[in-house]
């Protein structure tokens, strides 16, 4: 076995031993007359030999003591680390016992007190090591002959000592002569103890009495299952830091009172099968600079199994994002620990997340301090011991930070997001602030073929847009200061979409007093413009009293670069008209203009349905085309269409790069005998490779929802959205479009 004491290169150890019980010691005094009482009387010494033997290699291993005391000739000497040691002075008279060395090599030597001095220990003609991976410490015992016995396998078995001429050792020495004392003399103080060895070696050691790191139940060897974990009472005094170290494979951690170590998996690695160290180990330092390691001897129960080679997983699911921090949880397989490192850079690899990372065995992980709106990849590199696995990423964005006042927000500097594009002070300018101070304050005079970035303060009013607004060059953006009191505007007259763009965000229309020309009773035309605008985005904006299309193209040869409407409600009156379109194209032949459509997060409702009243996005399936590029994409995803089944296809459109459709709640009163269609490519050439249909929900109607068209190029898979059985929804509330879907459900719908 592997000896526990190397540092017996440093002194001479002389074993002397007494009998610990007093009492047994008058008793063996009177019968030291004959040989079985004298052999009796020595069997009794070597217990204390053998344990004085082991004290006194830990004293030379301890740095400090804690505490001493003493009685009846017993020292009862306890460790910095809750170890308790005694050593023991008494003397039967009766011989001599062994007194040991190591030579310059860590080789054991040993005088027998015999009068042939030292001579090496052999084990089968092999001289013994005292020190390293081989060493082993000798164990003595007399045998019922009063002869010398050595064990170098822990005391399993035994074997004569013989001298230089192979001839047994006696450990009754035959001129009458005895040396069974262990030590000289021991003093100790509140500062020092120091212990005085037969040869004249002094043990000095600092006494620190409020110096103690201790760990509860460490007795023994502590047997693990696989993967089992442990926890042990650690007591800590006058502790400044601690440093952790524990065998390959296992895994600890140390937490305000509680010592957690944990046993490596089934799966035992190469690296794990040559370690030899066994024990957990809490390195402490006091305020002072001494040290003392307190240890759990560990060990595996059962068989480990023949060596496997496997590779560490882990799999990681991204959780919560806030402004400012974003969490993810790890799972592992054939792994005891990982590393992980969030960056802004994507593609990075193995090794610099080794590099950089950080090391971790919890279950989750909330990550802080990072940028608002910002993606971040997430790196988990797993290990088993120091083995890695293979690396798994995932990317998570951070939400917006949290305004409450967008306006003065805008003013310091910081950045504004409507749909997906920034707004600064730095590359948009100077914004102008609209107060209402009056009923009704009218916003047309101010944004009548203007540009810039433009804030309504309502305070107690409202506004309205009493004149038609044209935008004829650049842009305008129109944001509601406040984000929890969103301004409402009534609009009276149209706004004509000439050129440049138009953006809102966090804005109420309400659309229950247009009137005027046929044009007018549109929320947004194009009509005079003089090219193809560059956007047209709204973002957390409502729509109420809706009788007409939020957007009428009617000049057909100009169109949108880039159309979105994102996080917005539309209420629909119940008194609207069958073939209702929202957003109406009308008989647009440039439909190859619009780069980009967006229809996402979004709520459309109407409180009481009628049959085939709904298109979101369509246009004049007979008009012909100019174009001969289609660049286009489409994303139709986590909506709510509540009472606006379309017979006539809620999406219409000539031909797209990409469309997805994905995470869309539909529900129509059950009584509707409609049949409901998604989308309508009328494009011959229209591709059905990018056409992707993902997870889609539909309840009520007597008939089908069907994702295609009755007339589409494009044959998805499946033809059908899924219908429900029950009601998906645990509110819903049509007039103000607030819903909320059963938790089944929640991936479902308008995000957060």
């Amino acid at each position: 076995m592997k000896t526990r004491f190397t540092k017996f290169l440093a002194v001479a150890t002389v074993l002397l031993a007494a009998v610990a019980c007093k009492s047994d010691l008058k008793d063996l005094e009177k019968r030291v007359d004959d040989l079985d009482s004298r052999v009796t009387a020595l069997e009794a010494l070597v217990a204390t030999l053998n344990s004085n033997v082991e004290t006194y290699a830990e004293l030379l291993n301890a740095t400090t003591i804690k505490s001493v005391s003493e009685s009846n000739g017993v020292y009862t000497i306890t460790l910095n680390n809750g170890t308790v040691l005694t050593l023991d002075q008494g003397s039967v008279g009766v011989g001599n016992v062994p007194v040991m060395y190591v030579d310059d090599e860590g080789y054991w030597m040993v005088d027998y007190q015999d009068g042939n001095g030292k001579v090496y220990v052999y084990n089968n003609n092999e001289k013994v090591k005292a020190t390293g991976n081989d060493g082993v410490t000798p164990q003595f015992a007399i045998d019922s002959d009063g002869y010398w016995t050595v064990s170098y396998d822990g005391g399993s078995t035994y074997s004569k000592v013989l001298d230089a001429n192979g001839n047994a050792v006696s450990a009754l020495p035959s001129d009458g002569s005895v040396n069974d004392s262990y030590f000289n003399d021991v003093s100790y103080t509140d500062d020092v103890f120091t212990l005085t060895l037969k040869d004249g070696t002094v043990l000095t050691i600092p006494v620190l009495s409020d110096f103690l790191c201790s760990i509860e139940g460490a007795d023994g060897t502590q047997t693990f299952n696989f993967s089992e974990t442990k926890t042990y009472t650690v007591t800590m005094t006058g502790v400044e830091s601690t440093v952790l170290t524990c065998p390959q494979g296992w895994s600890a951690s140390l937490t305000d009172a509680t010592l957690s170590v944990t046993a490596p998996s089934s799966v035992v690695t190469k690296a794990t099968l040559a370690d030899s160290e066994t024990d957990v180990c809490i390195l402490a330092i006091s305020a002072s600079g001494y040290a003392t390691v307190a240890k759990l001897q560990v060990a595996l129960s059962g068989e480990s199994g023949e060596e496997e080679t496997k590779t560490p997983v882990a799999t990681l699911t991204a959780g919560d994002v806030t402004e400012s921090s974003l969490s993810f949880s790890v799972s592992l397989t054939d792994a005891d620990s990982y590393k992980y490192y969030v960056s802004t850079s994507a593609g990075l690899s193995a090794d610099e997340v080794e590099a950089n990372g950080t090391s971790s065995t919890e279950a989750s992980v909330t990550v802080s301090d990072l940028a608002a709106s910002t993606t971040y990849t997430v790196y988990v590199l797993p290990y088993n011991g120091t083995t890695a696995g293979t690396l798994v990423s995932t990317t998570m964005t951070t939400s917006e930070a949290q305004v409450n006042d967008y306006y003065q927000a805008y003013v310091d500097g910081k950045d504004i997001t409507i749909a997906g594009v920034t707004y600064n002070k730095a590359t948009n300018g100077d914004a102008t602030l609209i107060t209402a101070e009056a009923a009704d304050t009218d916003i047309q005079p101010t944004l009548n073929n203007a540009t810039g970035v433009f804030f309504l303060d309502a305070g107690n009013y409202n506004f309205i847009a009493a004149k038609i607004i044209s935008v004829s060059a650049g842009k305008i953006v129109l944001i509601g200061r406040y984000p929890d009191n969103a301004p409402s505007v009534q609009i009276q007259k149209n706004i004509k979409l000439m050129a440049g763009g138009f953006v809102a965000k966090n804005i109420n229309f309400d659309m229950s007093a247009i009137d005027g020309s046929t044009n007018a009773q549109y929320f947004m035309n194009n009509a005079n413009s003089t090219e193809t605008a560059a956007v047209l985005h709204y973002d957390d904006c409502t729509f109420s009293n809706v009788q007409k299309p939020i957007l009428y193209m009617s000049l057909a040869g100009n169109g949108i670069t880039s159309l979105k409407f994102m996080n917005s409600k539309v209420l629909l009156s119940s008194g609207i008209a069958k073939g209702f379109q929202l957003l109406n194209l009308y008989k647009s032949t440039c439909l190859d203009v619009y780069k980009e459509i967006v229809f996402d997060n979004n709520v459309v409702a109407c409180a009481s349905g009628t049959e085939y009243v709904t298109s979101i996005i369509n246009y004049d399936v007979a008009t012909t085309q100019s174009g001969t590029t289609w660049e286009g994409t489409m994303s139709v995803c986590n909506n709510i269409f509540y009472n606006v089944p379309s017979k006539n296809c809620a999406f219409r459109f000539y031909q797209l790069a990409s469309f997805n459709f994905d995470k869309n709640v539909y529900w129509a009163d059950s009584s509707l005998e409609v049949a409901h269609y998604v989308h309508y490519f009328v494009s011959t050439s229209q591709s059905a490779d990018v056409v992707t249909i993902g997870e889609n929900l539909a309840y009520g109607l007597a008939k089908p929802w069907t994702i295609n068209g009755p007339k589409s190029t494009v044959t998805s898979s499946p033809a059908y959205i899924t219908k429900l059985e029950a009601d998906p929804f645990a509110s819903a509330d049509a007039s103000t479009g607030s819903f909320t879907l059963n938790s089944d459900y929640s991936a479902y719908g308008p995000q957060e």
